[in-house]
Order: structure tokens, then sequence, then C-alpha cells
């Protein structure tokens, strides 16, 4: 019985003294630990972190011949600790960043390079003289030209145009779906 009473009485003196260690300590740590993570919160929450570990622990107090520079340097570790902890969150977002922009231009190429694929697929299904004038016009002679260099007139070059992008808007029009999947 006596053992128990004495274990409930050095319970109630170690509660007493983390009490007054930590209404001593508590504030000047946190503005210490501010000084490593430049913020109040974090370091709040470093300062917490060690007296709950100090809690934690099955010792009694006095053991700590300089409980100010055990906790001091104890509130430094924390905060170290925290920092690593920090640039390993930020080296690992910054991995999913570069990722998704990977993978985003990938998919991108990808479809930029199926749009060319069927479009010079569709302009190959074009009659003859129908895809010589399309070709010219998107290489951006005008009519008058085309009509000049293939020995036409102006009437057909347009006839040609206008005949190619009537088959292009039928053979492509599945094209659209792609396009907006990729936006």
């Amino acid at each position: 019985m006596t053992e128990k009473k004495a274990d409930i009485k050095s319970g109630v003196v170690r509660n007493e003294s983390f009490d007054h260690i930590f209404k001593t300590y508590y504030s000047a740590l946190c503005l210490y630990a501010q000084k490593y993570l430049q913020d109040q919160y974090q370091a709040e929450d470093a300062v917490q972190e060690v007296f709950y570990q100090l809690l934690q622990k099955d010792e009694t107090l006095d053991r700590y011949k300089d409980i100010r520079s055990y906790l001091y340097q104890a509130v430094r570790n924390q905060c170290l600790n925290d920092i690593r902890h920090q640039k390993v969150k930020q080296k690992h977002q910054e991995k999913i960043i570069h990722y998704n922009q990977e993978e985003k231009d990938f998919f991108s190429d990808l479809i930029s390079a199926e749009v060319y694929r069927q479009l010079a697929q569709a302009l190959n299904h074009l009659p003859q003289q129908c895809r010589t004038v399309y070709k010219l016009s998107l290489e951006g002679l005008k009519s008058i030209e085309i009509a000049e260099d293939l020995g036409i007139s102006v009437e057909t070059v347009k006839t040609h145009r206008k005949r190619a992008k009537k088959i292009l808007k039928e053979q492509l029009k599945n094209l659209f779906s792609l396009l907006f999947m990729g936006a």
C-alpha cells in the first residue's frame, strides 16, 4: 500500500513540476522555434511536441540537471526535423507537379499527332485536283495565284476549295471530340 501511495505522490509531484516547467518556458520556446520555422503555429506545434515527448517519458524531471538547456536543444532538434520534413514534402509536391505537366504534355503531343495524322489522311482521300488546290490555299496562296499556277479559272479554284472543305468536314467530324478530350 505504501508503495502505491508513493507512486501516486511522485506522479503528483511530477505533474506539478511539469506544469511549472511548461508555464515557465513555453512562450520563450515558441519564440525560439519561430526563428527557425518562420511560422507561429508551426513553432507552437514544435514546442508542444517537445513537451508531449517529455511528458511521455517515464522518468522524473529531476534527471535533467539543466532543464532549460535540454528544452532549447530539444526544440531546436524538433524544428530542424520539421524543416527537413517540409523540404521532403516540397520535393515530393514538385515531383508530382512535374509528373502531371509531363503527362499533360504527353497527351497534348499525342492528340496533336493524332489530329495531324487524321488531317493528312483526310487530305490524301481528296480528289487530286481538290487536294492540290486546298494544299496551296493552306500554304497561304490566294485564289488568283492558285489559278495562275494550275492554269485553271478562279471560279474553278473556289469550287475545288469549297468541295474540299465539305469533304474534309465530313471526314473529320469525329476529330472535334478528340480535340475537346485533350483540352
